[in-house]
């Protein structure tokens, strides 16, 4: 099952548990907004999946690479598309911390449409 599959399935789990008023800590979740798991919990389940939570390769200093032929890298196989965006938003994708920060940044604005694993 991909990780967005498990994903849709807790969301939907959480949106039982909120109608139903079982699990109180989720029913603080405004009206009319779907609850979301939090960052801390699916981004390191999408790297696991996308890289094997690694962001480089076996010399430790080069960005992992896609072995699909894609321009996906890092931990998170951001396309080389993402590039410009991410320096905007001052993450440099080279680094763990820059991929980590705009997985942060992409999933708070989007969740996981920016992946497929």
């Amino acid at each position: 099952m991909g990780i967005v599959a498990v994903i849709v399935l807790l969301d939907i789990f959480v949106s039982y548990m909120k109608r139903n008023d079982v699990w109180s800590p989720l029913t603080r979740v405004m009206d009319g907004v779907p609850p979301r798991l939090s960052a801390d919990v699916v981004l390191p389940i999408i790297a696991e999946c996308e890289s094997g939570g690694r962001q480089f390769g076996d010399d430790g200093v080069t960005p992992l690479r896609n072995k699909e032929g894609s321009s996906a890298f890092g931990k998170y196989q951001f396309l080389e598309s993402h590039r410009d965006l991410a320096l905007k938003q001052n993450f440099d994708l080279n680094t763990e911390e820059g991929q980590d920060g705009y997985a942060q940044y992409l999933y708070k604005g989007s969740g996981t449409a920016h992946w497929e694993a």
